[in-house]
């Protein structure tokens, strides 16, 4: 049994337009197909109260749609929680911060999310998904038809285990530990 439908698990420093460009519309136009929806992590639902927390633009954010759209916001979870919170849902959502993306820096998180149980679903251009995972990761990419994804993801789960399944092969192959080091 999953918690979640949808699931994005970091914190909101420079992901907002990502958020509000791909997902918010489909949750908008289709909140009665999804289930329970969740962003773990800081700043989703309000800015740091620190006077020197950085520009106030990485952590916008829309409270109000959460709230209307019945989004749940929880605190971060500790490191060695974040496969095991990831696999508590049907999909997971990846973003990563825009300076990061353009420099194609590859994080923990571009690991852990094919370690976990769940449909990760990647808010990454085609190119670099495949680039990274293979090219069966070209079906998990959500720009430009994130609506499509989303809801076919919930509805034909064992056809995107496949795929993950298949990411997960080229993973073991190309970024192993042996490999890497």
């Amino acid at each position: 049994e999953k918690k979640y439908d949808i699931l994005h698990l970091g914190h909101n420093w420079w992901r907002w337009r990502d958020v509000e460009t791909n997902l918010m519309p489909v949750f908008e136009a289709h909140r009665a197909k999804i289930g329970r929806i969740a962003f773990i992590g800081l700043w989703w639902d309000k800015a740091p109260v620190e006077p020197d927390a950085g520009y106030a633009l990485a952590f916008k954010s829309d409270p109000v749609a959460f709230k209307r759209l019945n989004i749940e916001t929880q605190d971060s979870v500790m490191y060695d929680q974040v496969v095991n919170t990831m696999s508590s849902a049907k999909i997971n959502i990846f973003t990563q911060r825009p300076v990061l993306h353009h420099l194609r820096h590859l994080t923990l998180k571009y690991f852990e999310i094919f370690y976990a149980d769940t449909i990760p679903l990647l808010m990454l251009d085609a190119d670099h998904a495949a680039d990274v995972y293979g090219p069966a990761a070209r079906e998990l990419t959500l720009p430009g038809r994130s609506s499509e994804k989303i809801l076919d993801a919930l509805a034909r789960p064992e056809h995107y285990r496949e795929i993950v399944q298949d990411v997960r092969r080229h993973l073991a192959v190309h970024h192993s530990y042996e490999r890497r080091m």
